[in-house]
């Protein structure tokens, strides 16, 4: 956004420069299509000016309406992909008793513009169509800033909350593994080999010789990402029936990436039908919607939205028959969903991805899809539905219509032979957790943790940790939504008890 508006006499000298790489003159009758493709071509260019009430030969006739006229522009701008109304300047000016609508488009980086799902960039004084290798280098050329690198330089690191940082960390490290061959040698937070990990990560950048968030850091690890990012929300609903009519549920979902993720699989939880299977004296839990598959949708939606899309949020519709679950921001230029399919793709959101892939949140990116398929065609249902616009991804989740309240099936055997003595008797999700936390030495899980990460429902989750703090591995604190299971290290307490099963 400009610091200083243009003043009348401004106009009256720009009106006598002629038309520019960055001025545009437009009469009244210009129309929302041809305002938008102007303010997108100026978007992928160096930014720009364009004037209505000024004639092609720079005579300023003025307009009749100007307050339609500046809420036509303000429509198209909204109406560009990404929505570009939050980044124009738009005001009227007198001049000489003829009414000038102004709007001021500062330079802009960290997308490549459309409208209507045409490309197009400002050359000389006019607009030239982007396709082919042109569009495609302006892509590369963008995607080296892309928008959740960028530094918030408005902030400082007391922004970003210590704890969801160490455990970043700590998760890390545990990983470390798959991305070195060396041991990973990390301090946890406040450190100064933590630091210099999380400057390295894009969780932090230097400017002016400050730290301070990006946008990425501040969306995975800050205490209040809202604060500069409002739109960086979920919006959760629970509809009466097969169509959007009324509410059962609602909820608009805050806080860091990490935290919506869990929120949002406790809300689907509470939302949708459970059934489930007993054999002998186990319970097992069949859920509507399988798990797995709307975990994964969730999580691609929080990792490749188009936070740069003011005003826009992630929307999940749960119905009798379906889940929906919409991101803003459609494929990148050039990236159609047969690319998308096979993991072979530009990410929006690099840094974003690669801490959501640290924290576990997402498994190897480009498998979201597969994973969703695989998931729906083991639960005997229809494939999942994706639908891709200028604007949004879509993806519908079609579960199990009428459930039975419990079924009685053989359950699967699993095959111990490998299980260590101390962990037969637990389950692999139980044996997974202990491993992880017995590696590191610490750990904390929670029931919404729990079931984020294994795709079981609540029941299952509580059912699951209350077995392993039978067993004297954990210990329980806290009560209610405040419960955590805390490891206990080796060696602590009393002697851990031996299941013979």
């Amino acid at each position: 956004m400009r610091t200083t508006r243009y003043t009348a006499k401004d106009v009256v000298e720009l009106a006598g420069r002629g038309e520019s790489q960055t001025l545009e003159y437009k009469l009244a009758r210009e129309d929302q299509t041809e305002l938008g493709e102007l303010i997108t071509a100026f978007a992928n260019a160096e930014g720009g000016t364009v004037l209505i009430g000024v004639t092609d030969d720079g005579e300023v006739v003025g307009v009749a309406e100007p307050d339609a006229i500046e809420a036509k522009l303000v429509a198209a701008a909204h109406s560009s992909s990404p929505a570009l109304d939050q980044v124009i300047d738009t005001y009227i000016l007198d001049i000489g008793g003829k009414a000038v609508v102004v709007g001021q488009l500062e330079p802009v980086s960290d997308a490549v513009y459309s409208y209507k799902s045409v490309f197009r960039r400002r050359r000389g004084a006019s607009n030239v169509g982007l396709s082919g290798p042109a569009l495609s280098e302006l892509v590369q050329q963008r995607s080296n800033r892309r928008f959740d690198s960028q530094p918030l330089a408005e902030l400082d690191v007391e922004a970003l909350n210590p704890d969801s940082i160490n455990v970043m960390l700590d998760s890390y490290k545990r990983l470390g593994p798959l991305f070195m061959a060396a041991t990973l040698t990390l301090d946890s937070y406040p450190s100064t080999s933590a630091d210099e990990f999380l400057h390295e990560a894009g969780v932090l950048a230097r400017v002016g010789g400050r730290s301070v968030p990006t946008v990425a850091g501040l969306l995975m690890l800050g205490s209040n990402p809202q604060h500069v990012l409002p739109h960086a929300t979920v919006q959760c609903g629970r509809f009466r029936g097969l169509t959007v009519r009324g509410f059962h549920d609602r909820k608009l979902l805050h806080g860091s990436i990490y935290e919506q993720m869990y929120e949002v699989m406790a809300f689907i939880g509470r939302n949708t039908a459970l059934a489930a299977y007993i054999t002998g004296v186990e319970r097992v839990d069949v859920p509507q919607f399988p798990i797995a598959a709307v975990r994964e949708a969730v999580a691609n939606a929080l990792m490749h939205r188009d936070y740069s899309a003011r005003g826009e949020v992630i929307n999940v519709n749960i119905f009798n028959d379906k889940i929906e679950v919409i991101s803003p921001g459609g494929l990148l230029p050039g990236v159609s969903l047969a690319s998308v399919s096979a993991g072979n793709h530009p990410l929006r959101n690099e840094k974003t991805a690669a801490l959501m892939s640290w924290l576990r949140l997402v498994e190897s990116w480009g498998t979201g899809i597969g994973r969703m398929r695989e998931a729906m065609q083991d639960a005997g249902l229809p494939q999942p539905v994706f639908e891709v616009s200028e604007t949004s991804f879509k993806v519908t989740l079609f579960g199990h219509v009428a459930m039975p309240p419990t079924s009685v099936q053989p359950a699967p055997v699993e095959d111990s032979r490998d299980v260590p003595p101390r962990w037969k008797g637990l389950n692999s999700r139980q044996r997974e957790v202990l491993a992880e936390f017995e590696q590191a030495g610490r750990g904390t899980m929670t029931t919404g943790k729990y079931v984020a990460r294994f795709g079981v429902s609540d029941e299952q989750a509580r059912t699951d940790l209350l077995q392993i703090v039978e067993r004297g591995f954990m210990q329980r604190h806290g009560k209610g939504r405040a419960t955590r299971y805390v490891l206990v290290p080796a060696g602590d307490g009393e002697e851990r008890p031996v299941s013979d099963s």
